[in-house]
């Protein structure tokens, strides 16, 4: 008699493999000028992968809107997850990425996204706005 023994962890390779490779979920939509980042799903432990993601993905973004000449670029976090170091901490890697290439960036999020990044140094001196039409007109 053999006895087949269990292996939680390629489960979980399994899953990651499936993830990473089969998901469908875009992180980010372009549209012209304008950057929209889409809602995390999936377990909490994967949240700082979906940071490292986004962030990428953006800065990737930023580059290509810069080389259409575009003077400015909208990036809307409003349905990104509220936490304060990640979301900070994103926020500030995109806006040195802005400003290495030449461009604008305004913020689209809650009033808890700016009052997070109002107490951050810095990043309390970038605009964010509550919509994309308001980001847009300013």
């Amino acid at each position: 008699m053999h006895v087949i023994p269990r292996l939680p962890r390629a489960t979980n390779s399994l899953e990651e493999f499936l993830l990473r490779y089969f998901d469908n979920q875009e992180l980010i939509a372009i549209s012209e000028n304008v950057i929209s980042v889409s809602a995390f799903k999936g377990r909490e432990n994967r949240l700082p992968g979906y940071f490292t993601q986004v962030t990428s993905l953006v800065s990737k973004a930023v580059e290509e809107i810069a080389a259409a000449c575009f003077a400015e670029v909208i990036v809307d976090i409003s349905q990104v997850p509220l936490l304060p170091e990640k979301t900070g901490r994103m926020v500030l890697q995109l806006s040195e990425r802005t400003r290495k290439v030449g461009l604008e960036i305004r913020l689209v999020g809650s009033a808890e996204v700016s009052t997070n990044l109002k107490q951050l140094v810095e990043t309390s001196d970038l605009p964010v706005f509550k919509t994309v039409e308001e980001a847009k007109a300013a």
